[in-house]
């Protein structure tokens, strides 16, 4: 015959696995967060002959205005500006900040798209995710031409993050 079981102990062994599914996440977390970026990111292009390709250091080729309008952003985004509260931060943290919400996160719901999967009377779905630390930068320092066809890039976070919120339920 079948086994049955109480509705508390699937309950009790639903829950616990969570808990050991969630504690395990962390862990592995928690031993890549100092796993360092690659340092120099190459990426080799096959360009045909003929083609005309923009002289990065030289983006008057494009427009007359573009250098500077170039050389204004990454001053703005890169350099330290003062928020409402009087706070010194990047300009790219302030700009973002003002898509967060309260709490500093960008939240994606994601509830009306049914992103889960129900199995054996059980449903898991995931319900929102959240970016954590977009207005936490402490380098931007972008598009640094170092040569007529290549730019360099350097950013750093304090955090960066990601929450997901998922939603459990036993069906009768």
């Amino acid at each position: 015959p079948p086994c049955r079981a109480p509705r508390d102990l699937v309950d009790t062994i639903i829950y616990a696995g969570m808990v050991v599914v969630e504690t395990i996440t962390i862990i592995y977390a928690q031993k890549h967060t100092s796993v360092a970026p690659p340092v120099n990111i190459t990426l080799d292009m096959s360009v045909p002959d003929d083609a005309q390709l923009i002289d990065l250091t030289d983006l008057s080729s494009v427009a007359s205005w573009a250098d500077m309008a170039l050389a204004e952003g990454k001053s703005y985004l890169g350099g330290m500006v003062e928020t409402d509260n009087g706070d010194n931060v990047l300009g790219i943290s302030s700009l973002l900040s003002t898509v967060l919400d309260d709490n500093g996160l960008m939240t994606f719901p994601l509830a009306d798209q049914n992103h889960g999967f129900e199995a054996g009377g059980v449903k898991l779905l995931l319900v929102d995710v959240s970016l954590v630390g977009l207005d936490s930068f402490e380098v931007f320092d972008v598009l640094n031409t170092t040569d007529p066809n290549t730019f360099s890039n350097k950013i750093k976070l304090e955090t960066i993050g990601v929450n997901l919120k998922m939603e459990l339920s036993v069906g009768e």
